[in-house]
C-alpha cells in the first residue's frame, strides 16, 4: 500500500504534465451572454458554467477549430464546461 500511493501521485503528475503539453493555451477574452470569446472565436454556453470568467486561461478536450461541440478546461481550476463552436457569422449581432 505504501508503494501504491506514491505510484499513483507519479502518474497523475506525468499525465498532467502531458495534457499540458499536447494542448494549446487560451484565453477567455470576453463572456457576452451565453457566449465565451476565446481566441477571437465565439463559443456558445451548453451549460451554467460561473468558475470559468474572463481573463482565465482554457484549454479544450478537442479541437477547437473543427469541432462541432466540446469542452473548456480552465487551466487554474481544472473546471469544465461544455460549448458549442460557433463560426464569427453565426454569431447574433448584438453579442458582436
Amino acid at each position: 500500500m505504501k508503494i501504491l500511493l506514491p505510484a499513483l501521485f507519479l502518474i497523475t503528475a506525468l499525465s498532467i504534465s502531458s495534457l499540458a503539453q499536447t494542448q494549446s493555451e487560451y484565453s477567455v477574452e470576453a463572456i457576452k451572454g451565453p457566449y465565451f470569446m476565446i481566441g477571437q472565436k465565439p463559443y456558445k454556453k451548453l451549460a451554467e458554467c460561473k468558475d470559468i470568467q474572463v481573463g482565465d486561461k482554457v484549454t479544450f478536450t478537442s479541437d477547437p477549430i473543427t469541432c462541432q461541440e466540446t469542452e473548456i478546461v480552465d487551466l487554474l481550476t481544472l473546471s469544465k464546461c461544455p460549448v458549442e463552436c460557433l463560426s464569427n457569422e453565426s454569431l447574433p449581432p448584438e453579442y458582436q
